[in-house]
């Protein structure tokens, strides 16, 4: 961390990475409906009374949800918000994407992007193949909820593979 001045460095800070609840060995939620939206308040809470009134949020997966929620309700308080998972499926970015499976010079600025986004095929055959993870979260988390909560090992196997 870089906490302390030295003379390579000019600036200094810390990284706060609260564990979500219900996730990994947190406890679950106390009451129905908690959401990212309540997570949200709960991590600027966090950072209240940490000290910190305004500060830099990062998020990833579900981190994502819920940072963009904290930017969103708490603009004040997160001077700048990072993604690593930017998602957009309103019907209008939808209908682009598949407009532009037929012409992606129009939608794409450079053909180096076409083989990422293009055919459409290979992206949807991507996402079934590559998305176990979101359907297992969405569909039966308690499930692997509690087959990992007492086993550090099988957790740990389960969140390094996401890794590969």
């Amino acid at each position: 961390m870089l906490i302390e001045p030295n003379k390579e460095n000019d600036f200094v800070f810390e990284v706060v990475a609260p564990s979500l609840v219900g996730f990994g060995f947190s406890d679950s939620a106390t009451r129905p409906g908690f959401n990212a939206a309540e997570m949200a308040i709960v991590a600027h809470n966090l950072m209240q009374r940490l000290g910190f009134k305004k500060f830099y949020s990062q998020g990833g997966d579900w981190g994502a949800i819920i940072q963009d929620n904290l930017a969103t309700i708490f603009p004040d308080s997160v001077l700048a918000y990072h993604s690593n998972f930017c998602l957009l499926f309103t019907p209008l970015a939808v209908m682009k994407d598949i407009i532009a499976s037929y012409a992606p010079k129009y939608f794409i600025s450079t053909p180096v992007g076409y083989p990422h986004h293009y055919p459409l095929s290979t992206k949807f055959e991507m996402l079934i193949e590559e998305t176990g993870y979101f359907h297992i979260q969405a569909t039966k988390p308690d499930t692997i909820g509690a087959a990992l909560l007492n086993n550090p090992t099988g957790l740990a196997a389960y969140l390094l593979e996401k890794f590969q």
